[in-house]
């Protein structure tokens, strides 16, 4: 049945993340824990009885229960979950307590014209990452999550990011408090 193996995936990742820390690993990072693509009204989600935000706070509040505590629990989420859960079912303060960081991915490519306030994302790279990660350690904090973002290392359409650019979110996401970053190059 759909319910049954459902369970059997969301139990095989647990399994999987607790052998990893068993065997040494001393950091598990959940990437794209979200509901599916589409319209709500048009999916299906056998089993769930619940919102899908409230669905995947339960897998991570059961997967951090299995996990060795010795082990850093974090998750790797959309750059829009701070300011629209609902998108992707990934709601950071239902999410925070059962994790040490959340990474958002705030590309500034992936931001629409003035996402907070910014009217073009791409040409602002600092000021993006800045106001959108300050808004994840806002939320993040309120669990006692770390944020640490995915920042852009890469160009998109007519912008090559090189140094400057890649430095400029670096420094944004520092002065956001964020406790670190990743950088996200294909």
């Amino acid at each position: 049945s759909d319910v049954c193996s459902s369970d059997l995936v969301r139990q095989y990742v647990i399994q999987l993340a607790v052998e990893a820390s068993k065997l040494g690993f001393d950091d598990i990072m959940f990437d794209y824990v979200r509901r599916p693509e589409g319209l709500l009204d048009k999916l299906r989600f056998p089993g769930l009885t619940t919102s899908p935000a409230v669905g995947i706070a339960e897998f991570l509040r059961e997967a951090r229960q299995a996990i060795p505590s010795k082990t850093r629990v974090g998750a790797a989420v959309f750059g829009v979950s701070a300011s629209r859960p609902y998108l992707v079912g990934q709601d950071i303060r239902l999410m925070a307590p059962f994790l040490d960081y959340i990474s958002p991915m705030v590309y500034p490519s992936h931001w629409v014209e003035n996402e907070y306030r910014v009217p073009l994302p791409l040409a602002e790279p600092g000021k993006i990452v800045e106001r959108s990660v300050a808004e994840f350690v806002k939320q993040a904090s309120t669990g006692g999550a770390f944020t640490v973002p995915w920042l852009e290392d890469f160009g998109a359409r007519s912008y090559k990011y090189g140094d400057r650019e890649v430095l400029a979110q670096i420094e944004a996401s520092y002065r956001s408090n964020s406790s670190g970053f990743f950088l996200w190059n294909s």
